[in-house]
């Protein structure tokens, strides 16, 4: 297990910092709610640092993004469900994308993972849809949709950010000191 270092506690306030201004910049959906591209911050974190800084990012950053916006109600349910997200995404990703870097289909093996995350998402907002609503599952559908398109942009995003600049060769050279 790694030692957490000052470097690690930077990029992680960093990420953190990147997903709660990400998710400032939001689209009202016309349901109470809002696209926003606070995922795409999140399933960054969880391919360039590991799944804690992700949870912790994600959780973190979006509900203090709530918060800011004036979703009070949400920003705890934010906080687990953004958490869960970030953590399933750099799980999957140590466990499956990171073994394909020497074989090949690395981006597709990513991309299952972040899509994965974020149905996990899209589900945990479609309980806490349920909760708010008063346990109607009319209004609650009728936000999921909302929620999986929020997912596809973020991966969708990341994948180009991470694969297409080669943001991921880059971060380790940087943060690895290879």
């Amino acid at each position: 297990m790694k030692k957490i270092n000052a470097r690690s506690i930077a990029f992680g306030a960093m990420f953190t910092a990147l997903t709660y201004v990400c998710t400032l910049i939001s689209v009202p959906n016309g349901l109470g709610g809002y696209v926003n591209f606070g995922d795409t911050a999140v399933f960054l974190a969880a391919a360039l640092m590991n799944p804690f800084v992700a949870a912790f990012a994600g959780g973190a950053g979006g509900a203090l993004a709530d918060l800011t916006l004036g979703y009070t109600a949400y920003a705890p349910f934010t906080l687990a469900v953004k958490a869960a997200e970030g953590l399933l995404a750099g799980i999957l990703i140590r466990c499956f994308a990171t073994k394909a870097i020497r074989k090949g289909p690395e981006i597709a093996l990513s991309a299952l993972c972040f899509v994965l995350s974020g149905v996990l998402m899209a589900g945990g907002y479609f309980g806490v849809n349920v909760i708010i609503n008063d346990f109607e599952t009319a209004p609650a559908a009728a936000q999921l949709p909302f929620d999986l398109l929020q997912a596809a942009i973020a991966v969708t995003a990341a994948l180009l950010m991470l694969y297409a600049a080669r943001l991921k060769q880059a971060f380790y050279k940087i943060y690895r000191k290879e």
